[in-house]
């Protein structure tokens, strides 16, 4: 960890960081939004795919021991 005194930051280098953590934050944001638009396609996809998950699990379940 950095540590320097804070007389040493000029104030245009504080304002620079501000900038940049604006940027990145919303960097962060941007990403957090696709990855949950991303997550609701795969579920819709999933609801497709698999209509009723309880009973796809339950009929799986004995081949899965017979295999063991």
């Amino acid at each position: 960890q950095i540590q320097t005194p804070t007389s040493s930051i000029s104030p245009q280098a504080f304002l620079q960081l501000c900038a940049k953590m604006d940027r990145m934050i919303t960097m962060v944001k941007e990403s957090q939004n696709i990855l949950f638009e991303m997550s609701k396609k795969v579920e819709r996809i999933e609801n497709h795919i698999f209509p009723q998950p309880v009973a796809i699990s339950a009929a799986m379940q004995p081949k899965i021991n017979k295999n063991k």
